[in-house]
């Protein structure tokens, strides 16, 4: 279930809510839930016979629907958001992202002065709790598990600095496929 109050199904949800539509029911809910055009809905419905992995009228139904309800930069917000936290790499955030993934994302904070030192990425690691130990860090980064700003790192002796920070204010941190982290700079 969805709803259209912010405060009870987040834009991010909503958007996700819509890419995740069975391909059977896409273009009828174009149809149904946007003002697009009856062309650019027939493109889309090509689009979706003829590259069916590609998501694209998902995407746009998601788009078209969370501008609907919670406004443009919202929606824009929030599809960059998707494409971060679904493996784009990452050198940039918007603001607006920033501040929808932080809804989204659990967050650990950093001292500004400490990242400048730099910090090898397996203290990070136990720090923010994406593992137990220690030895768990180095397993996962020595197996190309540990990421930073969705870039594999599989140097344990790696450290982070303020170099990586999007923006000079986060770092986006992830283990395995879906575990997300943002470590934000004070």
């Amino acid at each position: 279930m969805i709803w259209l109050d912010p405060e009870l199904t987040s834009p991010y949800r909503m958007y996700q809510y819509w890419i995740n539509t069975d391909d059977r029911d896409v273009v009828k809910f174009l149809k149904l839930f946007t003002f697009l055009d009856a062309e650019a809905i027939g493109e889309l419905e090509e689009k979706l016979r003829w590259a069916p992995e590609k998501r694209e009228p998902h995407r746009a139904l998601a788009y078209e629907f969370t501008k609907l309800v919670h406004g443009d930069g919202a929606a824009g917000a929030v599809r960059e958001v998707s494409e971060v936290l679904f493996g784009r790499e990452v050198q940039e955030i918007s603001p607006e992202a920033f501040k929808a993934l932080a809804a989204e994302v659990s967050s650990t904070r950093i001292s500004k002065e400490r990242l400048q030192q730099g910090i090898p990425l397996i203290d990070v690691l136990v720090e923010t709790r994406l593992v137990q130990s220690k030895r768990a860090a180095r397993d996962l980064i020595g197996q190309g598990g540990a990421y930073v700003n969705n870039r594999a790192w599989k140097d344990a002796g790696a450290k982070i600095d303020l170099t990586q920070a999007l923006s000079g204010r986060v770092l986006l941190l992830r283990t395995g496929k879906k575990t997300y982290h943002l470590l934000m700079v004070e």
